[in-house]
């Protein structure tokens, strides 16, 4: 998908997600790994905060926040790996994702890098070799978004 999107014409940027379903301070919530890719890369805006600037940084939407009991600034470890993350905003998630798990919406879930996300769970970052292996049901499903000129 990336050598084909690098070579429309006027395409500036676009973003793939992928989903998944992490543990964040022991609550399991759905996430949204973003892979960004280009200066003009799209991405689902950031209400309060800011957005995403380091694979240790998380976004979360206003609902999960509150139920966490967090705010812009806080800690949170996520995953099994248990890694650290700090919240650097709060991010309005489109309601998509998968089909037979929770998925993230308007005020609920979590943004991540789309690596980070992956690595919390102790698994690879998403390649073309990871998806046509034999766990290739255990890699994160991504669609692409894109943005014109």
């Amino acid at each position: 998908m990336t050598s084909i999107m690098a070579h429309q014409h006027g395409i500036t940027g676009w973003s793939e997600f992928g989903f998944g379903q992490l543990a964040i301070d022991h609550q399991e919530i759905p996430v949204l790994g973003l892979l960004q890719h280009g200066a003009n890369a799209p991405a689902p805006p950031t209400t309060s905060g800011h957005p995403l600037a380091a694979a240790d940084q998380i976004e979360l939407g206003a609902v999960t926040m509150r139920a966490l009991g967090l705010k812009v600034g806080d800690k949170v470890t996520v995953g099994a790996a248990r890694r650290p993350f700090t919240v650097v905003g709060t991010v309005t998630l489109p309601s998509m994702g998968t089909v037979l798990t929770d998925h993230v919406s308007l005020g609920g879930g979590a943004m991540m890098e789309e690596d980070a996300m992956l690595a919390a769970d102790h698994l690879e970052p998403y390649t073309q070799a990871v998806f046509t292996a034999a766990n290739a049901a255990d890699a994160a499903l991504s669609c692409p978004f894109y943005r014109r000129r």
